[in-house]
């Protein structure tokens, strides 16, 4: 009876076991394709850089034009990522709100889902342990307080950002995201020129430089700070906003952290709701180009706000 008891006892858990260890993955290409020692962390074969790593990683920044949004929004577009050995979509979600009479403004922005599928060069350079090079993966979460220090003035308009970036990503074995935190502050100025042309109403020049700092897994160099820069040009009809501009950010590591952007965004203006269509093209360490498609719903906060004087 003792014997009976003690097969049903073992047999459910044996049968667990063997399951369980079937469903692991088998890491043997892994270790025989990067020689490992045995002993090192894997996520120390990995190069924790823009250039290394996927598109959302650890992008440059929006380059600010120096002034604060006006209006409350919710942005909602589609990515597509070109690459020769990463093909990646995503979507990408912006929430904006402006307080105290333009002054300050709230932004939180995150990628919550990616889809990627990488050849097999790609992944063996970046040190990838998921084989098949492919699946998905949710994002990190950026919140940023801009301050509007000066506007309206002679001089050009002048915007402190901080941004902070929290360690949500997943998949770092995938170099999909660094699964740490980093952070970026910087100040932004632009000046507008106002013309009487029938068409273009508006010229607006803009720069942009700061700090941009984020945590590495090199035991020599734990944290990567980089200088952050930024200029373009925005044309602005009645119906029509066209922005062109060039960003980036430069490293100390020279281990691909210097990427360079190119951007150019059209933006169809409504009173309600915007429309835009966005491409990027990385010109250094930053090896994709973007296709964006945007939805920009605008909410209506004065009469919320009115009473608080927010």
């Amino acid at each position: 009876m003792n014997c009976i008891v003690l097969k049903s006892l073992f047999l459910p858990l044996a049968i667990l076991f063997t399951l369980t260890c079937s469903a692991q993955e088998d890491f043997s290409w892994w270790v025989e394709k990067h020689n490992w020692d045995g002993v090192t962390p894997w996520n120390q074969y990995m190069t924790i850089s823009s250039a290394y790593m996927g598109p959302n990683a650890l992008p440059v920044p929006e380059i600010k034009n120096g002034l604060i949004d006006s209006a409350a929004s919710v942005n909602i577009s589609y990515d597509y990522y070109k690459n020769t050995g990463d093909m990646t979509q995503d979507f990408y979600l912006k929430g904006t709100l402006p307080l105290f009479k333009n002054r300050i403004s709230i932004e939180l922005n995150a990628v919550p889902i990616e889809w990627y599928k990488m050849d097999t060069i790609t992944r063996d350079e970046r040190a990838v342990r998921t084989k098949s090079g492919e699946g998905s993966a949710g994002g990190d979460i950026y919140v940023s307080t801009c301050v509007q220090i000066i506007k309206n003035k002679k001089f050009p308009d002048l915007m402190l950002r901080f941004a902070l970036r929290t360690a949500s990503g997943t998949h770092l074995r995938d170099a999909r995201y660094t699964d740490a935190p980093g952070y970026f502050i910087d100040v932004s100025f632009g000046k507008s020129i106002f013309t009487k042309d029938k068409f273009i109403k508006e010229i607006r020049f803009y720069g942009d430089g700061g700090l941009y700092t984020y945590q590495t897994y090199d035991l020599q160099n734990l944290q990567n700070d980089c200088f952050l820069y930024g200029g373009g040009i925005c044309l602005n009809t009645k119906k029509l906003s066209w922005i062109n501009c060039i960003g980036g950010y430069s490293g100390y590591l020279d281990n691909g952290d210097k990427p360079i952007v190119y951007r150019s965004e059209l933006r169809m203006l409504n009173p309600m709701h915007d429309f835009a269509i966005a491409y990027e093209n990385g010109l250094q360490d930053y090896p994709y180009q973007k296709f964006r498609f945007s939805y920009i719903f605008h909410i209506p906060t004065a009469r919320i706000f009115k009473k608080m004087d927010l």
